[in-house]
């Protein structure tokens, strides 16, 4: 999994920033945010799916999974 990094979101449990992702499955991708070790708690967070017929690319998809975490985790 491609990950970026988040300029505005943190960890819940340990405040350190956080990095997106998309896994890919065979009809979109789950959105999910991670705090690596080791500057984070190494936690992995679902935060939704995007269905690929709702978007035009995956760079409309890793822009989808960011909005997601702006909001907060």
């Amino acid at each position: 999994m491609f990950v970026r990094k988040h300029l505005d979101a943190r960890c819940p449990y340990c405040g350190s920033p956080l990095y997106y992702g998309l896994k890919s499955e065979p009809t979109g991708w789950k959105a999910r945010y991670d705090c690596p070790e080791p500057e984070g708690c190494g936690r992995e967070f679902t935060v939704g799916r995007i269905d690929r017929a709702s978007v035009e690319s995956e760079d409309d998809a890793y822009e989808r999974a960011r909005r997601l975490g702006d909001g907060g985790i």
